[in-house]
């Protein structure tokens, strides 16, 4: 199914036969190297967090399910930008 800006979104039904918000999803690749997986993702609002509804401009996560790893973006008008990682160390 599609919403009114044409992106696909899915629908899930929760225990008492009702329709849960519809979430959209995002043609996405992963940007980790030797990955190379492309498809549709619906956000989380947090690192490894549950699928979200995303506002424009708010950072949002996706998690790769060929390599189980995240990355950060920010969706602004239905367009994607993958954040540049920061690299963690001690």
């Amino acid at each position: 199914m599609r919403n009114a800006a044409g992106r696909d979104v899915l629908s899930a039904t929760n225990n008492l036969g009702k329709d849960s918000p519809m979430l959209s999803s995002y043609p996405v690749a992963c940007p980790h190297e030797k990955c190379g997986w492309t498809g549709g993702l619906v956000p989380s609002i947090v690192r490894g967090g549950p699928d979200a509804e995303i506002a424009s401009m708010q950072r949002a996560w996706f998690r790769c399910p060929s390599c189980q790893r995240d990355w950060e973006v920010r969706i602004t008008n239905d367009r994607v930008t993958v954040m540049p990682a920061i690299e963690q160390g001690g």
